[in-house]
């Protein structure tokens, strides 16, 4: 008769736990464990091992006595976590096995495997992702081992270490496509990419992920311009170096809610809804980080069109966190202020750009990004290259806080932090500080 003892694959079988091995086979012998209790139904070969808990190993196994007499048997594979970020933590369930506890202890050992490969000194139960991880695959391998028998093997299941896509959708009119020449500085990083329009500037197709360029495949703008999602683009890759950014270009210069071309179902709304379910049907484990709207220009051409702005764009907002599949009433929804001067030159604007700078105390999860002390070009409407590199940096301080969970819940008052004003209440009258972004929350 056979003594059936079972081990965890973490270092030693478990009677150098403390448990002893099984006596010979009886009716139904029940083992209790500190990790799980173990049913064994006796047989005379196979033998029959039935586990009940804890649920990763619970299951009836089979195990005959020729496999058993050739050295330790794997019931259960060690299996990875979830994949981690670079400098996050990663553990493994230790796999399972059964062995004949006559023929003397077993020591099963832990191996950390990157592309089938060892990772020196990696061989305990837990593992700190490391940047050479990325777009590789980590595995752990077990060896157990019995004195006189043959070493065995088992090897678990892959896990990629990839970097996270983040997207952004970009909306709106000229300034956020951008009409100012490029200006020769830093481009695009090497882990930015955008999604393709046919036709236009990068000459993939519809839907195709390619890397990000200035400019964009916006509905329209010259291969030599510049827009603010280049500089955006860069700001987050320097805080954030093991992401990889996906833009989704829907800008259309000389678009309104009166002509009727961002309100839904007018055609340039429908175009960047589609575009992104599209993207996300494709690609599931990508995350939506927000949408980045930069419009208002042409809806200051009249005073009924200025006053029915705020709730034009309010509704807008509201019906796409409805129509974009994974967005939802908290995805960020980013505003942007029109150049300083050319609002200050008519009364229909500045009504405009009221009502965006005012967007957070009507509608929540959304926050507005000053334009204060930028300058146009010499058209006077449009923002020169320096400017729209400020804006964009400013949209990703923006965006940033509301992801990382901001502002603060109702009731918690206002607190400062850089140049950033985070609230859960209404805000105070405060003057229009360059580079501050007042954000609330309900």
């Amino acid at each position: 008769m056979l003594s059936i003892s079972l081990a965890l694959g973490v270092g030693l079988g478990t009677e150098a736990a403390g448990v002893p091995p099984l006596p010979p086979p009886a009716e139904t012998i029940v083992v209790t464990t500190p990790d799980n209790q173990i049913e064994v139904i006796s047989g005379a070969d196979p033998v029959e091992i039935i586990v009940t808990a804890p649920a990763i190993y619970a299951g009836t196994y089979s195990v005959s006595q020729a496999d058993l007499a050739a050295g330790p048997v794997n019931l259960v594979p060690p299996q990875l976590s979830v994949a981690a970020e670079v400098g996050e933590s990663m553990g493994y369930t230790p796999g399972l096995w059964a062995f004949d506890a006559a023929r003397g202890s077993v020591l099963v050992a832990g191996q950390w495997l990157r592309d089938d490969v060892d990772i020196a000194g990696a061989t305990g139960t837990s593992y700190d992702v490391q940047e050479a991880d990325l777009e590789t695959q980590l595995r752990v391998r077990e060896v157990a081992m019995q004195i006189g028998q043959t070493a065995q093997v088992q090897v678990s299941t892959p896990v990629s270490i990839d970097r996270r896509t983040l997207v952004f959708s970009l909306i709106g009119q000229s300034n956020m496509v951008g009409f100012a020449a490029f200006d020769g500085g830093a481009g695009y990083p090497a882990q930015a990419f955008q999604v393709a329009r046919t036709g236009r500037i990068s000459g993939g197709t519809n839907d195709e992920i390619v890397p990000a360029q200035t400019l964009l495949d916006h509905h329209d703008g010259a291969a030599n311009f510049m827009g603010l999602a280049v500089q955006f683009a860069i700001d987050h890759m320097a805080a954030h170096p093991y992401d990889r950014v996906l833009l989704v270009p829907d800008a259309r210069s000389s678009t309104s809610f009166a002509a009727n071309h961002w309100n839904r179902g007018n055609a340039f709304y429908n175009s960047a809804v589609a575009r992104l379910n599209t993207l996300f049907a494709a690609n599931p484990d990508y995350e939506f980080c927000g949408f980045l709207w930069h419009q208002g220009e042409s809806d200051a051409g009249s005073a009924a069109d200025a006053a029915a702005y705020a709730g034009r764009l309010d509704q807008m907002i509201t019906d796409m966190r409805a129509d974009v599949s994974v967005a939802t009433a908290t995805t960020p929804f980013v505003v942007g202020g029109m150049v300083p001067d050319w609002v200050a030159g008519d009364a229909n604007r500045q009504t405009v750009q009221a009502a965006l700078s005012d967007t957070p105390n009507r509608v929540g999860y959304t926050a507005f990004v000053t334009s204060g002390g930028l300058v146009p070009q010499a058209d006077g409407i449009h923002f020169d290259a320096g400017s729209l590199r400020l804006l964009g940096a400013r949209y990703f301080t923006v965006l940033e806080a509301l992801r990382a969970g901001l502002p603060p819940d109702p009731g918690t008052g206002w607190q400062i932090k850089g140049s950033v004003i985070q609230s859960g209440e209404t805000p105070p009258a405060v003057p229009d500080i360059d580079g501050t972004v007042v954000l609330e929350g309900n």
